[in-house]
This record gives structure tokens, sequence and C-alpha cells, in this order.
């Protein structure tokens, strides 16, 4: 079973936030990062596909269900217990909106890798909204790059974080290395 989106379009009031975004079926057992800097529309299309905003134009389907179709998805130490709480909790997708945002660098290494465990031991589809680059190229799967609502690029970390649109994206210099574990390094400049 794999969630795709559709051609989504939200706005508040008349403020369009997502526009005609859409993304690949993500895949069981797999963790995607949506990344993007702020005001890009991560976590309104986070919201949309936890089916906690009803997106204007198109949709969000888990196998062959529209989302929208079912009833509602449900400091550092009360987002530690959330994230407990909802790791505990057998479910087919998860969705995690900026978890790591409050913690310290050890519990945030800690969250991300219970969080993909998890995922993969489930064979469910994991979805964290994340800002850190680095933790979303070493944690994620999959990643979905927006901007101003738009999905500009998706794919493998070592394919997204190389394309141009992620410096321009975010306004910096961008270039990748491979740390000594083999793992993506980002290395952000003020331009």
């Amino acid at each position: 079973m794999t969630l795709t989106g559709t051609a989504l379009d939200f706005a508040y009031d008349k403020r369009p936030i997502l526009q005609g975004a859409a993304f690949d079926p993500l895949q069981p057992g797999e963790l995607t990062a949506l990344i993007g800097p702020n005001a890009s529309g991560k976590s309104t299309l986070f919201r949309v596909i936890a089916g906690l905003l009803t997106p204007s134009a198109g949709m969000v389907t888990l196998g062959d269900t529209d989302l929208a179709t079912l009833p509602d998805l449900s400091g550092g130490q009360a987002q530690m217990v959330a994230v407990a709480q909802a790791l505990i909790r057998q479910a087919d997708v998860y969705l995690f909106d900026e978890p790591t945002s409050a913690l310290d660098l050890h519990h945030q290494l800690d969250v991300l890798s219970r969080f993909r465990a998890t995922i993969a031991n489930r064979n469910a589809i994991g979805i964290v909204a994340l800002h850190d680059l680095n933790l979303a190229a070493r944690f994620a799967d999959h990643l979905i790059l927006l901007r101003q609502g738009t999905v500009l690029a998706q794919g493998a970390p070592a394919q997204v974080l190389q394309q141009p649109e992620i410096g321009a994206t975010y306004g910096v210099d961008i270039h990748i290395t491979t740390g000594p574990k083999e793992d993506l390094v980002v290395h952000a400049y003020a331009p």
C-alpha cells in the first residue's frame, strides 16, 4: 500500500499555500522527509496529508482510499511523549511535524533513529517535516522539497540535495560531502 498526493491546492482565506503540490507514491518501510524553508508549505502539506485540512483540489490516497473520506487522524518532554505515544500505536502511516525542533542533539538522533526503525519494522509509511537538512539526509530514504507550496524535487537524499533548486530554495550556497560513516553532510553558506 502506498501513499500518493495528486495536484493538491490549499489556501488560507484567499492566500494560496499549496499550488498543484504532488508527490510520487511513498513506499512502506521508508521514511520521507518534507523539507523546505519557513512558509514553503511543509506544515500545510503535512496537515493535508494528516486529514486536518481539506484541499480545494487534488487528493491524498492510501492505496485506493482517498484519505478525505476517512475519520480524523490522531516543550521537549511533551514532544518526546507525543512521539512515544505515536510509535506504540500500530498504523499504516506515521506523520510527525518537526518532531525534533525542541530537542537537544542526543534526543534528535534518538527520536529519528527510533522513528526510522519503527517505520522499517512495521513496513509502514513515515513522513516527517524537518528543517535540518543534515538530519533529513541522514535518516530519510526519500525527500520532498517544497517552495511556495510547490514540490520542486523529490527522490533519494543524494539526488534531491545535489539539485540546484536546493540552494535557490533556501537562499544559500549548498555543498554536499560524505562523512566518515559514508553519510551525506550538507554544508550551507550565506551567498
